[in-house]
């Protein structure tokens, strides 16, 4: 029973379509502040000192006999005097305002508060010159939003819990489950930290920067970036994306709405989105890839990859792409409402500055919204718990050998030991290093699983 298993999408981008910047990482403390100059001269070797209160002490001895008030000062408590001085002047100067937020940033740090009232851009800390697009706007140490600059300035409200080495983010709503930031460091102001998140594998540090100068009250991502201009546009197919309109040119047409990117060979550049009604994901590609100029008799001519679905964490979806000297086409197509919906990517190769048409393209996609995406019922059949029934190498095993599949396409197996996986149509695939996969197939109630060539069944509970 030998079939080619389907290839899973990049560990990388499962984890951005899960949940954009999440996982746990190990916390640690804060870095310590410097020591003071005080307590630099408590570290000096006693030698240094220890003749100067004696020397003190005769000279007060001899000034109080003459009954004069004397009055010994060094030159490193001159500076000091006057170091505590022009301090003092700098405090009194600053404005009530000013007075005000260092009095809130003091307080915050004295209550444990790794966020207070400001604005924050958060970026992937290993990212080579992040975009900074994306912010935190904390209206207090308890609430806010974010804006997405790249986005339209889309973001959404959120509530804050925070303790040590944790800060628990409730997006939308009070009712929503928290959402953890294990952080791994705060200093000046400047926090980092990992989310947790379920069935990823990889999880980005995140920098929260705070923004100089910059009014939780009246901020804005666009005003701050400079971000160009954009627009959604809806779907009647109950979907909708965001665009910049000076880069795309928008054509609707009976089978589907083109978006063309305006560089490059005209109309040669372009997504397009479809809604295929009575078909099947796998179908729907299958017609559309025998325009690509693929060999047909060459099985690795077309790339297929699975993963989730583009704007979700828990559908699912299949890749198709080819490449020539010629064009750069691809597809994703999932099961919508009774349904596919398709994206057809077209490409002419070199175009464009660097990646500037791929990185249009992708960011039109990856902003895509739902108003119902509805179940994906070709999969109803799947999820479940199965549970060994036979043997392994002619020997019971010593522990019970399962498999859980969950309906948003997670899950764990327990053979020796017990791992997260994601499945696909063929395939379930460990989601930690070094990523395993295992080929299987669903016969009635039973998973029958490929274990290094030998197929093993698993009944259902």
């Amino acid at each position: 029973m030998k079939r080619k298993a389907a290839t899973f999408i990049s560990i990388a981008l499962i984890t951005a379509l899960l949940a954009g910047c999440g996982g746990a990482a190990s916390t640690a403390p804060a870095s310590a502040p410097a020591a003071t100059a005080a307590e630099q001269n408590q570290e000096k070797p006693a030698e240094e000192t220890k003749e100067q209160p004696a020397a003190d002490a005769k000279e007060s001895e001899e000034a109080g006999k003459s009954g004069e008030a004397t009055e010994t000062t060094s030159p490193a408590a001159s500076e000091a005097t006057e170091a505590s001085k022009e301090a003092t002047k700098a405090e009194d100067a600053k404005t009530p305002d000013a007075q005000a937020a260092a009095s809130g940033e003091k307080d915050a740090a004295e209550k444990g508060l790794y966020f207070s009232k400001g604005v924050y851009v958060s970026y992937a800390k290993e990212a080579e010159d992040p975009p900074k697009t994306h912010f935190y706007i904390f209206t207090d140490n308890n609430n806010g939003h974010t804006e997405d600059a790249s986005q339209g300035g889309i973001g959404a409200p959120f509530s804050v819990e925070q303790k040590d080495g944790e800060v628990a983010f409730r997006f939308g709503s009070a009712e929503e489950e928290p959402q953890i930031l294990t952080v791994t460091s705060a200093e000046n102001g400047v926090v980092t930290g990992t989310f947790k998140t379920e069935a990823t594998t990889r999880n980005p540090e995140l920098v929260f920067e705070p923004v100089e100068g910059a009014d939780p009250d009246t901020f804005n991502s666009a005003d701050a970036t400079g971000a160009a201009e954009v627009v959604s546009y809806k779907g009647k197919d109950g979907w909708s994306v965001i665009f910049d309109p000076a880069e795309f040119e928008v054509k609707e047409e009976e089978d589907g709405t083109s978006f063309l990117f305006k560089e490059g060979t005209p109309g040669a550049n372009l997504v397009k989105i479809s809604f295929i009604p009575e078909k099947q994901p796998e179908e729907a590609l299958y017609n559309l890839t025998q325009s690509w100029e693929a060999d047909p008799t060459d099985p690795d001519a077309i790339d297929r990859i699975e993963g989730f679905f583009p704007g979700t964490s828990d559908k699912w979806g299949y890749w198709r792409s080819f490449e020539n000297k010629k064009i750069i086409r691809s597809a994703i197509a999932g099961e919508y409402h009774d349904g596919v919906l398709l994206f057809d990517f077209a490409q002419v190769p070199g175009e464009g500055e660097g990646t500037t048409i791929s990185d249009a393209l992708s960011e039109l996609i990856n902003s895509i919204t739902y108003e119902n995406f509805g179940p994906q019922k070709m999969y109803e059949y799947v999820p479940g718990t199965y549970v060994l029934t036979g043997e392994i190498d002619g020997k019971a095993p010593a522990t019970e050998y399962s498999i859980t599949l969950n309906e948003d396409h997670t899950g764990t197996i327990r053979l020796e030991e017990e791992s997260d996986i994601l499945w696909g149509s063929i395939a379930l695939l460990h989601t930690t290093p070094p990523f395993t996969s295992y080929e299987y197939t669903i016969e009635g109630d039973s998973l029958v699983l490929n274990l290094d060539g030998d197929w093993v069944t698993f009944k259902k509970k």
